[in-house]
């Protein structure tokens, strides 16, 4: 009986941590096309305390709809600077803005972001060229699509993690020219709000004590 639990608690230690360990370093977690243009850009969840020289935030305009051609650009790419974990970094093309100013958190002034607007794609790419997440389908023009962000924003749901596709499914997405109508305070209670996937090491540990627990009611 000993040896079969040990067998079972390393099986589950292993499913955990290698599915845990997937987790993206870095989470696009809120795109926006604020009231009059501003603010304009991206949020970004710092998921594990680290530099990302050389990785690089991708654009792909609305007039590129090519669904069999990859034609994002480089927007931006990040110096060596070290983020902490739990960091909310802003890649933005209007850094002077109030709503991002008052925050503490990282601001990115990337110029090309003050461009994109409510139907184009935005993605996160490792130096290795990994696709690591994104928001807005490929190829696609957004507007009038399920994902549209004109004069709007959208927000990553809480406890998801972005597989490098996108997924509509993961977002809370206000309607379009919401801000435009009503001001940017529905944005502004938005961010940096983000909660995320426990980390893997706590994974592990509610994993392995749930199973020695379920394992002790059955020798019970």
């Amino acid at each position: 009986m000993g040896s079969n639990m040990n067998r079972q608690l390393l099986t589950i230690a292993v499913v955990l941590f290698t599915c845990a360990s997937a987790r993206a370093e870095l989470i696009i977690t809120s795109i926006f096309d604020g009231a009059g243009g501003t603010p304009r850009g991206i949020e970004l969840f710092v998921a594990a305390t680290g530099s990302f020289e050389d990785w690089t935030v991708d654009l792909e305009f609305n007039n590129n709809t090519d669904p069999l051609a990859d034609e994002f650009g480089v927007g931006h790419v990040f110096d060596s600077t070290i983020y902490n974990e739990g960091d909310f970094i802003y890649v933005t093309g209007t850094p002077a803005d109030s709503i991002l100013t008052a925050t503490s958190s990282a601001i990115i002034d990337a110029p090309t972001l003050n461009i994109i607007n409510g139907d184009d794609r935005v993605r996160i790419s490792n130096v290795a060229g990994d696709v690591i997440d994104q928001y807005g389908v490929s190829g696609q023009d957004g507007t009038g699509e399920a994902w549209e962000y004109t004069g709007s924003f959208a927000y990553r749901n809480d406890n998801t993690s972005p597989t490098g596709a996108f997924e509509v499914g993961d977002w809370t997405i206000a309607p379009v020219n919401s801000l435009i109508a009503n001001g940017n305070g529905a944005l502004q209670d938005r961010l940096g709000s983000f909660v995320a996937v426990p980390e893997p090491s706590t994974l592990i540990l509610f994993g392995l004590a749930g199973l020695g627990l379920g394992l002790k009611r059955r020798r019970a």
